[in-house]
């Protein structure tokens, strides 16, 4: 999995290094913080979780992320409660 961030790599990196294998990956122009998945099923999840976190906390509007090499866009709960108002 790849998260692509355009600053503030090194605190996901910190952040999810407490529990998982990261690097930073440069690649097709963008930067990224990659993380190796454990084979347990819910683990997905638990990343995603912290990513989430992780993104609130700096009001982060949305984040993309590369699974499987398929793109996808997590948005974040700022964007959310934007939307609702």
């Amino acid at each position: 999995m790849r998260i692509e961030l355009h600053h503030e790599l090194d605190s996901l990196y910190d952040r999810l290094r407490a529990t998982h294998l990261v690097w930073i990956d440069f690649r097709d122009g963008g930067q990224f913080v990659a993380v190796a998945l454990k084979p347990e099923p819910e683990d997905l999840a638990v990343v995603l979780r912290v990513v989430e976190a992780w993104a609130a906390e700096r009001f982060l509007p949305g984040v993309h992320f590369v699974l499987d090499e398929k793109d996808y866009v997590m948005h974040g709960r700022a964007a959310l409660v934007a939307q609702a108002a």
